[in-house]
């Protein structure tokens, strides 16, 4: 990485403006490096948290940090009121100015500059901001998370988690967007986590994860009654099952037949995937 050659001598070493961004520049291309290094390809990615939760009118995102246009900035939690499913999640940037200074020209100039990146959610994503989640904010895996989900190496492999709370999956709800023209979602797997607050009762209805786009409902895999009815925090793997994928549609995740569900519960899911490109 480039560094500033500083004198310590005490003999008057000159330091001008362009030394300050010489040392910004320095830093910010020893992270590009680092990340893009970490990622195995250049791109934006959510470097940590974000993690999205559904509740009962609620949507909410923790905070985290995200790596977009060779610069990490930290987004602030939010929770906002549930709308209809064609409003979108997005990033957008934030920035604001402070620390006024009055220069030797006597105009006052604000030297620092904030900058974050805030969650916005609309019906339409503002010019400027980013989808998210979305194919073009890649997840940042570690090493010790690969290590244990097996993929094709000439894929990069990709992971989301999202919390719905059991109510909700009456009706399908998006585990991963559709990924755009000309490419495929394909599962890899999917680990869910449900935590009780009073035990659910779903009759003989299962949780069924599958591809829907114009009325067909392809299924991948499904979790077992005997989990959604789990009495206590439990853990189960789902691995789906060989069938067709279908290009460029997302992976929703459902209860099974229909009939009245009492109790309350979250689920988290951990979905791994790949994204074809055909």
């Amino acid at each position: 990485m480039d560094k500033l050659l500083a004198v310590t001598e005490g003999i008057g070493q000159p330091l001008r403006p362009e030394d300050w961004e010489f040392i910004q520049n320095a830093t910010k291309q020893g992270i590009k490096a680092l990340v893009n290094g970490l990622m195995g390809q250049p791109g934006n990615c959510i470097v940590a948290g974000l993690v999205v939760t559904f509740g009962d009118g609620t949507i909410s995102v923790s905070e985290g940090v995200v790596f977009i246009n060779d610069e990490l900035f930290y987004v602030p939690a939010r929770t906002l009121a549930l709308q209809t499913e064609l409003w979108s999640l997005f990033l957008t940037p934030d920035i604001t100015t402070g620390e006024s200074r009055t220069f030797k020209d006597t105009v006052a100039r604000h030297v620092y500059e904030y900058r974050h990146y805030s969650v916005g959610y609309a019906t339409s994503i503002p010019s400027g901001s980013m989808a998210f989640p979305g194919a073009n904010l890649m997840t940042w895996i570690t090493s010790q998370v690969v290590s244990h989900v097996p993929a094709p190496p000439a894929q990069l492999l990709k992971s989301c988690s999202i919390t719905y709370a059991a109510s909700l999956l009456n009706t399908a709800q998006t585990l991963i967007p559709a990924p755009g023209a000309g490419t495929a979602v394909k599962v890899v797997s999917i680990s869910a986590h449900i935590s009780p607050s009073t035990p659910i009762n779903a009759g003989d209805r299962e949780l069924n994860v599958m591809y829907i786009a114009d009325e067909v409902y392809a299924s991948i895999g499904t979790f077992p009654n005997s989990f959604i009815e789990s009495a206590t925090g439990k853990l189960q793997d789902m691995t789906p099952t060989p069938g067709e994928i279908y290009i460029n549609t997302p992976v929703q995740v459902g209860l099974t037949g229909t009939g009245t569900l009492t109790g309350s519960a979250n689920i988290k899911f951990h979905c791994f995937y790949v994204i074809i490109t055909l």
